[in-house]
C-alpha cells in the first residue's frame, strides 16, 4: 500500500540542490577593501580593476576574470600587467590577483562556519582570509564589499551532446 510519509527528509540545505535556470548574475565585480587593508599592490588593484563575468565553469559555478594590459595597470608600459579571478573551487570562493611587473600573487578565500555562501553567487560581504601565509602566522581576514554591476541572465550550461 503505498505511504503518505516521504521516504527521505527534505533537504534543508538548498545550497545543494541542482541550480534553476535561467539564473541572474553580475556582469561585472568590483571588490572594496576595508581602509585599515595594509597591501599596497592588492588595494591598486582592487581599487582600479573590475572582474568580468567570463561564463561557467565545467562544474556549472560562475566566474569572473580581470585582465588588464592598458597603462592604467601596466606600470612600466611593457604589457604584463594585472590578471585575476573570482571563482568557486567547489568548497570555497577564491579570489586570486597577479601583477607580473611586482612580482605578486595573492589568494584570498571566503570564510564560513556554515555552509551558507552560495555556491553559485560570490558572497556581497564575507571574511576573506590571506591564503599566502607563512607557515606558523595567523592567517590575516579581512571584510570585502562585493560590488556587483549590471546584472545578466545565466542561461543553463550545454554539453557537446547538446550541440
Amino acid at each position: 500500500t503505498p505511504s503518505l510519509a516521504p521516504t527521505t527528509a527534505p533537504s534543508t540545505t538548498p545550497s545543494h540542490a541542482p541550480t534553476s535556470f535561467p539564473t541572474v548574475v553580475c556582469d561585472v565585480l568590483t571588490v572594496r577593501v576595508p581602509p585599515a587593508f595594509n597591501d599596497a599592490i592588492a588595494r591598486r588593484i582592487f581599487d582600479t580593476l573590475s572582474f568580468a563575468y567570463q561564463g561557467v565553469t565545467p562544474s556549472a559555478y560562475p566566474f569572473w576574470s580581470i585582465e588588464c594590459q592598458h597603462e592604467d595597470c601596466d606600470e612600466d608600459g611593457d604589457g604584463d600587467g594585472d590578471t585575476g579571478s573570482a571563482y568557486f573551487d567547489g568548497s570555497a570562493w577564491l579570489i586570486s590577483i597577479h601583477s607580473q611587473s611586482a612580482n605578486y600573487y595573492k589568494v584570498y578565500a571566503a570564510q564560513s562556519t556554515t555552509m551558507s555562501l552560495s555556491r553559485h553567487m560570490i558572497p556581497q560581504r564575507a571574511t576573506w582570509r590571506d591564503l599566502d601565509t607563512n607557515d606558523g602566522v595567523t592567517a590575516p581576514s579581512y571584510v570585502f564589499e562585493i560590488g556587483c554591476g549590471a546584472l545578466q541572465t545565466m542561461a543553463a550550461p550545454t554539453s557537446d551532446a547538446d550541440a
